[in-house]
């Protein structure tokens, strides 16, 4: 037990080449002023680091010296050890050996053959004089991709006993949450954070260690697809409509309609749609809804118009004379035109177009016509409208129009 609370312990000072190295031999090198010891391989040279350049005036009392020469210690020294060509052992043992010290006292210094550093005990734990900035950490375990908003997303490192570890981050809107300065975090991303690397930079007494990085995607939720393609109006009981938008990779599509009768036949989930219209679907609208891991974007509609066949048209009043008849019947909505005909055969009949009028001449007077009247439109047509009504009674000359008059409907 060397003591004293006025002197120190001088090593050896000479340089490396000049002694014969074995593991734990530790000099004062004099090429560069530091404490050096050799760990079995090769010399190591401990991280020093400032503190001041005070000193006293002066110390008294017994000194050792320890050399080859018979020289008086130093008397700023308890135990001087001096030599040209040789260094000092201090005592070496084992991890396990060091552990069975029973209540080591403060300031202890032992070689560590098992890792082969200086140790000391600090009165609570033991500490190792390192040489060497830290090296590269492990590959950062973590997660990618990422989305904007999300929190506690965790990175790691292997830890290293005496190091510490700082994080930083290229892109905007990570927040270290909680870990900085270990080996483990946790961080949080902001709803506007982007892609950027992680950077993790390990560091101890002797400086900053090799950085280790790691790439990190950050999405966000879809954009809002583009202008839905597709047809409108359509028919009741229209089949394989299609309605689509531009895909875009990663992303899923969930296609919904506000009205009755619409059923997605294919595509559902993908950015293109066929649609079946069953005979009773009404007007509405399409929306599409993007969605990725992030959640979902926002939707874009489509207004559809669902046409159905027309309905019957209703007979008007039809104005007779002996050779002629002015049919008239009522407009109908949704038609695009009305045909007729004076047999019931809507396949030869005659288009009208819009026209809700038609003037049936060279006819006999005081006889009884029907002329057979559809709406159409491009869903089809409707059901006949049987109209009917007979010219003038005979005589009296003049062809010209008579009284209007009114008869049946069919």
């Amino acid at each position: 037990d060397v003591s004293s609370t006025e002197k120190g312990i001088l090593f050896p000072k000479t340089t490396q080449g000049a002694v014969t190295a074995v593991t734990g031999l530790i000099i004062y090198n004099t090429s560069t002023n530091k404490i050096n010891y050799y760990d079995g391989s090769s010399w190591q040279e401990p991280c020093p680091t400032f503190i001041d350049n005070n000193k006293g005036s002066g110390a008294s009392g017994a000194t050792v010296a320890v050399n080859a020469s018979g020289a008086t210690a130093d008397p700023s020294a308890i135990l001087d050890v001096s030599s040209t060509t040789k260094g000092a052992l201090i005592p070496r043992m084992t991890s396990a050996q060091r552990d069975l010290i029973k209540t080591p006292a403060q300031g202890l210094i032992i070689y560590n053959s098992s890792n082969n550093r200086i140790e000391y005990w600090t009165s609570s734990a033991w500490h190792q004089l390192i040489s060497n900035v830290p090296a590269q950490p492990s590959v950062i375990s973590g997660t990618t991709p990422v989305c904007q908003g999300q929190n506690g997303v965790a990175y790691s490192v292997t830890n290293v006993a005496g190091v510490s570890y700082n994080w930083t981050y290229s892109g905007a809107g990570l927040t270290v949450a909680s870990g900085q300065g270990t080996n483990s975090i946790t961080a949080n991303f902001s709803g506007a954070a982007t892609s950027g690397t992680l950077t993790v930079t390990p560091s101890n007494a002797c400086g900053n260690g090799t950085t280790r990085t790691y790439a990190i995607t950050v999405n966000g939720v879809p954009a809002q697809p583009s202008v839905i393609s597709g047809t409108t109006p359509v028919c009741q009981g229209q089949n394989g409509v299609a309605y689509s938008v531009t895909n875009v990779a990663g992303v899923s599509y969930n296609w919904t309609y506000s009205g009755a009768g619409l059923t997605v036949a294919s595509g559902q989930g993908t950015n293109s749609i066929t649609a079946n219209f069953s005979g009773a679907a009404t007007s509405g609208t399409l929306t599409v809804t993007p969605s990725n891991a992030c959640g979902n974007g926002t939707t874009r509609t489509y207004a559809i118009t669902v046409n159905g066949v027309p309905t019957t048209p209703t007979a008007g009043t039809h104005t007779p004379s002996q050779t002629q008849i002015v049919w008239n019947w009522s407009t109908v909505a949704g038609a695009t035109g009305y045909k007729y005909n004076t047999v019931n055969n809507y396949s030869t009949a005659t288009d009208n177009g819009a026209s809700v009028t038609y003037t049936q001449a060279g006819l006999t007077c005081n006889t009884a016509y029907n002329l057979y009247v559809w709406a159409y439109n491009a869903c089809g047509n409707s059901a006949v409208r049987i109209l009917s009504q007979s010219t003038s009674a005979c005589g009296g000359g003049g062809g010209g129009p008579d009284p209007p008059c009114c008869e049946q409907e069919n």
